[in-house]
């Protein structure tokens, strides 16, 4: 409600104890006034402002009293609210300064005071104390009283407009001495706009809270059935309360046909961001709250008499609207209202009346509507529990709250009797996808993927796979044991939807974390280049080969990890042109680095130098190209080891021949029986050394 300040200078309030101002302080200190008489401007360059500037400002002074009378604002709390440099800077750049049209004062937990300004929403619903300027730029210090408008807005806007509108507007329109120079054509177009614009606020308030109001005619909503006069042919004598109530049963017919046709899957079709399995029970609780608000609203008595109105006058739309009641009451009409491609036309005597088509209903009760959102609804409760610890535990642990999940799902689709199709539970199913999902994009910090450690990075992404393929992987098994869910004799209805439905993005999302695997894993072989040395005739020349190899594959890494795009976006394609060049180039590493070792391999002098390069290529060696151009030489290896066991066969011969013959103890500086257990065992490390050694090559 807007007032004009001149109407707010009256005594302060009892019991409200003001500021006096700094009697330190000069007036008109802080503004710099023209020659022309204009409102002073303060200098843009002064940093910091001092709090008797603003307490001597007669301006501040009148906000003041405003915030008191309006918000009842006590003195201790002004007192900290002006105190804060950054609220002077507020009031004083709304007073001085262009750029800054409208103030909001209002209060928030505790009684405290905040200001701001038209892009500063209150995060409480408070009451708002709105102070514009009127038809000035800067506010004068002498004339501030006739620049300023003032306002109070209430913390309930959706729930006071239509009240303002109907007990205040209304009564005003209403009355004859308020408009008798006006013609009765202006007065009806003013009602008619009147009555549309509280309806519409009405419909709002409703969406608003997330239910459905069927707003009534504001002559009938405030009449009583026997203030309403008929004339000798049984018609209003009140021919805008007729229009009023055909209008409205026309927007009503629409308000209930859109809550019948209302799919859950709507928002899983429309939403940008993938919505989670907490919308599809949201959706049933709504939607049975809105049915049942319906069913009561229609069984009201203010809607009976609509009813005995459209009957009197014989009106055509009667038929219609009977039929949405009969079926709200009963449950037993087939069909609300039939839809013709004609619109439905008010009475011949009703000239100019709106006329648009009356809808029909979905071929089902109004009734079973309501009996199938009940049963879901209740159906779907148990899930909430889940979901919450779902959202609540970190995503390594998510993995094992993934049966408990499933086997409460199977419960639902044996136990409801409404949420057992395949299109609703392959929606709740990609709702719990999109969940998962969205924990593990949370989980690898895909801006910074590339960035964290390897090994750190690898342990994420494989933690991601891990629990996305669980869920797969529970899904199929509990797919195929669905029967046991149901009682001896009852009909099974089983999970017969294909699987594709359900993990089509899941899919995808995988794929692009394998790639991401498979980029880790490339990074972690080849990142070991930079430990590797080889030694022999040609290693230098070898080495610098490797070193080559190692700087470029250190630049390839660096311009993947300052990539700017998000990698598990599967929606483009920036990473995937990334990760086929990448692999191109690991190929092209593989063929090279298989031929740098197989020169090594050829240059290696004996079974211990060949053994230590493998070793010191270790995992390299699994990868399939140099695999394929390494494993001839595995044939030469095995070889080479044959040889050593049978060089040491020889050696362990030529000393048992050497006892028999009477010969010196082998042992240097041992007796004869040590001696030759030293020998013995000095031969049996050996060949057990190199065996270990090959056995530790996995890809042999």
């Amino acid at each position: 409600m807007w007032r004009h300040p001149k109407d707010a200078t009256g005594p302060a309030r009892p019991g409200v104890c003001e500021t006096a101002p700094n009697p330190g302080s000069k007036p008109g200190a802080p503004a710099a006034v023209s020659s022309s008489g204009s409102a002073g401007i303060r200098a843009a360059q002064e940093p910091l402002l001092k709090v008797g500037i603003a307490l001597s400002d007669e301006r501040v002074d009148f906000l003041r009293e405003q915030a008191f009378c309006v918000l009842r604002l006590k003195t201790d709390k002004w007192n900290r609210f002006i105190g804060a440099e950054e609220n002077q800077k507020i009031l004083l750049d709304f007073l001085d300064h262009i750029w800054s049209d409208r103030l909001l004062l209002f209060t928030g937990p505790g009684g405290t005071l905040h200001a701001g300004d038209a892009q500063t929403s209150p995060p409480w619903k408070s009451k708002l104390l709105c102070v514009l300027k009127r038809g000035v730029k800067r506010v004068n210090r002498h004339a501030f009283r006739s620049q300023l408008r003032l306002g109070e807005v209430t913390g309930y806007p959706m729930e006071h407009l239509p009240v303002v509108i109907s007990e205040v507007i209304l009564c005003v329109l209403s009355n004859g001495l308020n408009h008798e120079e006006w013609p009765r054509v202006v007065s009806d177009d003013i009602h008619r706009h009147l009555e549309g614009l509280r309806s519409r606020v009405v419909t709002l308030r409703g969406q608003a809270e997330g239910r459905t109001l069927l707003p009534l005619p504001l002559c009938l909503e405030r009449a009583q059935p026997q203030d309403i006069a008929y004339g000798l042919d049984g018609w209003p004598l009140d021919r805008g309360l007729l229009y009023s109530i055909e209008t409205l049963v026309v927007q009503w017919s629409g308000q209930i046909w859109t809550i019948l046709r209302k799919d859950s899957s709507a928002a899983l079709r429309s939403a940008d961001h993938p919505p989670g399995p907490m919308v599809e029970l949201q959706f049933w609780a709504t939607q049975r709250e809105n049915l049942l608000g319906i069913q009561e609203q229609i069984q009201s008595p203010k809607v009976e008499q609509i009813m005995e109105i459209l009957r009197s006058v014989k009106s055509s739309y009667y038929s219609s609207f009977n039929a949405i009641c009969l079926k709200v009451h009963q449950g037993n009409v087939t069909k609300a209202m039939s839809y013709t491609s004609q619109p439905f036309c008010s009475p011949a005597s009703s000239p100019g009346l709106l006329s648009p088509n009356i809808r029909s209903f979905p071929p089902r009760k109004f009734w079973e509507t309501v009996l199938e959102a009940e049963d879901i609804d209740l159906y779907l409760r148990p899930l909430r529990r889940l979901i919450s610890s779902l959202e609540e535990k970190a995503f390594p642990q998510v993995e094992s709250l993934l049966a408990p999940l499933f086997h409460t799902l199977c419960l639902v689709w044996s136990r409801s009797q409404h949420y057992c199709c395949p299109q609703r539970m392959v929606l709740l199913l990609q709702e719990f996808c999109n969940m998962l999902i969205e924990k593990a994009i949370v989980y690898l910090i895909p801006e910074e993927l590339f960035k964290m450690e390897l090994e750190e990075g690898v342990e994420r992404v494989q933690t991601a796979i891990s629990a996305l393929q669980s869920f797969k992987r529970l899904f199929h098994a509990h797919r195929q044991r669905i029967s046991q869910y149901y009682q001896p004799g009852q009909a099974v209805k089983l999970w017969d939807f294909p699987a594709s439905l359900v993990f089509q993005r899941t899919d995808r999302v995988l794929d692009r974390l394998l790639k991401i695997e498979e980029l880790f894993a490339c990074a972690l072989d080849f990142l070991k280049l930079e430990r590797v040395e080889l030694g022999g005739s040609r290693g230098k020349l070898l080495g610098e080969m490797v070193f080559t190899m190692n700087e470029e594959f250190h630049d390839r890494w660096r311009a993947l990890r300052e990539s700017k795009y998000d990698p598990l976006d599967y929606t483009k394609e920036d990473f995937l042109k990334n990760y086929r060049r990448f692999m191109e180039q690991s190929k092209d590493f593989d063929q090279r680095l298989g031929t740098v070792l197989n020169l090594a391999f050829q240059h290696s002098k004996g079974l211990e130098s060949t053994l230590k390069l493998l070793q010191i290529f270790g995992t390299l060696l699994e990868r399939p190209r140099i695999h394929q151009l390494f494993s001839p030489n595995y044939s030469v290896l095995l070889a080479m080891f044959s040889q050593e066991i049978d060089h040491c066969q020889t050696i362990l011969d030529q000393h048992r021949k050497m006892l028999k013959d009477g010969c010196a103890a082998l042992g240097k500086n041992l007796p004869e029986v040590a001696g030759n257990l030293k020998r013995s065992q000095e031969l049996r490390g050996c060949v057990l050394s190199n065996r270990s050694s090959l056995n530790q090559l996995a890809h042999l």
